[in-house]
């Protein structure tokens, strides 16, 4: 195994794809899969399945993928040792979700007039963390259902990694002015029914199951996106419907959203990062204005 296969197969389990982690390797297809195909065969055994939706690690797959981390980290870190230290540099790995872009939008306006400059925020559309493996980010976020907290916790002190909960974020309904709920007095979730659905990269009812019992999605009317400026248009625009976090007071009146809450369920937003390292100043400041971005959605 050498360091360009470390990269591939992290790259691939973040992206669930070979053609998605060719594109953002710079590489072909097939030289990626020839790639992962001499690992396997070196290896002895497979590390992805591979099938019509995507690919999948193997049980033994998931260990190679944890020990990768682990050795890409460190190999990382002995790049570091020689980098001009007057670098600003900032991994961020978050999700789409609109305090998280205003933040680091905030803090690479600070530091636009600096010389060394190299900051990214990539948004995997990953909120379980997968097996608990820690990107190369200085910081990674994402959500949960609350009552998961306290396992993830647990299993992510197992791979040196600590678990902060930034805030709890309630779960919403919207519609927009053209949907007759717009107006309608005393709405309820099962109202939201009649109307056709926007999700996102299918992952409402994956990530809180909770929500399936509460309203009765009708799946054959269902829009998917992958863009939440598209969601939130569609709403807007037409008869759908949407669910989601809390959006910002600006946006529900550019949009002219209708919000419902729905009490007793949320998600824990939760802020992932390796133990072993202290937190920079750069993390630390774009942590801090994460909370104010957050704080003024939900005040305390």
């Amino acid at each position: 195994m050498n360091t360009s296969q470390l990269q591939y197969v992290l790259e691939i389990y973040r992206t669930g794809s070979m053609s998605k982690a060719a594109a953002n390797l710079f590489i072909t297809q097939p030289n990626l899969s020839n790639s992962i195909r001499s690992l396997e065969e070196e290896l002895g055994f497979v590390v992805f399945n591979r099938n019509n939706h995507g690919v999948v690690p193997t049980e033994k797959g998931l260990i190679v993928i944890e020990q990768a981390r682990q050795m890409w980290d460190s190999y990382q870190e002995i790049l570091q040792i020689n980098l001009n230290p007057e670098v600003n540099r900032l991994r961020i790995g978050g999700f789409a979700y609109e305090p998280i872009f205003r933040a680091y939008e905030r803090l690479s306006l600070q530091y636009q007039g600096e010389a060394e400059l190299d900051f990214s925020l990539t948004n995997d559309g990953r909120t379980d963390f997968g097996s608990v493996i820690l990107s190369d980010y200085d910081v990674q976020l994402g959500v949960m259902m609350p009552d998961n907290v306290p396992s993830f916790t647990d299993l992510a002190a197992t791979k040196g990694l600590s678990v902060t909960v930034l805030k709890e974020i309630p779960v919403v309904l919207r519609c927009g002015p053209n949907n007759p709920l717009y107006a309608k007095e005393n709405v309820t979730p099962a109202d939201f029914s009649a109307y056709p659905f926007v999700d996102y990269t299918h992952r409402v009812f994956l990530d809180h199951p909770n929500l399936r019992h509460l309203i009765p999605i009708d799946r054959k009317r269902v829009a998917t996106v992958n863009d939440r400026t598209a969601k939130h248009q569609l709403v807007s625009k037409g008869t759908f419907v949407s669910i989601g976090c809390q959006l910002p007071n600006d946006l529900n009146e550019k949009y002219h959203l209708r919000i419902l809450p729905l009490p007793g369920i949320s998600y824990s937003m939760i802020l992932l990062e390796k133990k072993r390292q202290q937190r920079s100043p750069l993390a630390e400041q774009y942590v801090q204005m994460l909370r104010e971005e957050l704080e003024t959605i939900y005040p305390a």
